[in-house]
């Protein structure tokens, strides 16, 4: 069980709390990173280690990330990036991935993930907690539906999943937690969510702007659209597409207006906020796709 990643954003008291929790869900924790942000954290590596987590450099040409956030993100590995390192490291099995700042309780442990069958994949949704949670303490929190924190898959199918997935997706920014799994639902793979309160999280200020959640999940859908119509139709997709052209196509418009519209942002004439809002009704219908999907599993 891999994929899990640091981040130097975390304090060293809180990672070492959140590490431990991993080992003692019976997890080998790795941490995949870009070899840019090794070199904005000289340190990183050794504190990584220091954990008893393995790290692993992801290292692409310098000038690969230039650009696509003026700089201010390009230190990130991407998601397809990010996948093929663990899929390198670890080719066949079950990975898990969990974001840096998640500890886990009883009820995702890795021999339970283990024992079922490679079709299916785990999804787990956190609770905002206002300090860590240690073991045998009762969750006590507010449940954060907008995303997943947890993914569980088998390590076969990364290579697919890399070529589906939209390009410019990140662990650490937006989007990523609605598209990967999109992704294994649209691949045949069958959902299933771990128990509430197992993942915790401990709340802190965003570490994106808003910018970056238009620009990104505007990019992603388009591209998840196009993705989409390679692969033989299902419900999953088919009601993915309705609920994108119901937002976005400019033939699905109610109106003159509306149609204006749709025509500003396909031509990237839009203002963000008209994109951000359409935007939250998209990622509102992702996550009840996954959700009305894991229900059928449970």
């Amino acid at each position: 069980m891999r994929g899990e990643t640091i981040s130097p954003a975390n304090s060293a008291s809180l990672q070492t709390a959140l590490v431990e929790t991993w080992h003692a869900a019976g997890y080998s924790p790795v941490s995949v990173n870009a070899a840019s942000e090794h070199q904005r954290h000289p340190g990183l590596r050794s504190a990584i280690e220091a954990l008893g987590v393995e790290s692993v450099i992801v290292k692409r040409p310098v000038s690969a990330g230039v650009g696509r956030f003026g700089g201010r993100h390009d230190h990130l590995c991407t998601l397809t990036e990010f996948l093929g390192a663990i899929h390198e490291h670890s080719p066949t099995g079950p990975v898990a991935i969990v974001n840096a700042d998640i500890g886990l309780q009883a009820g995702a442990r890795a021999d339970d993930i283990a024992g079922h069958t490679p079709a299916l994949f785990f999804m787990g949704q956190r609770l905002d907690v206002a300090q860590p949670l240690r073991p045998g303490d009762v969750p006590c929190g507010v449940m954060d539906i907008h995303g997943v924190d947890f993914l569980a898959f088998a390590s076969e199918v990364i290579p697919s999943l890399c070529r589906l997935l939209p390009q410019n997706l990140h662990l650490a920014l937006p989007w990523w937690d609605h598209y990967l799994p999109l992704v294994l639902l649209a691949l045949g793979g069958r959902p299933r969510l771990i128990r509430p309160g197992t993942l915790w999280h401990v709340v802190h200020g965003d570490r994106w702007c808003m910018d970056t959640y238009v620009s990104l999940g505007l990019t992603a859908a388009r591209q998840f659209a196009d993705s989409l119509g390679t692969l033989p139709e299902s419900v999953a997709s088919r009601t993915w597409l309705r609920l994108f052209d119901d937002r976005f196509t400019p033939s699905a418009s109610c109106n003159g207006t509306d149609r204006l519209v749709r025509h500003a942002i396909k031509a990237a004439l839009s203002p963000s906020f008209l994109i951000r809002n359409r935007l939250v009704v998209l990622g509102g219908g992702n996550i009840a796709i996954l959700l009305q999907a894991a229900a059928t599993e449970s």
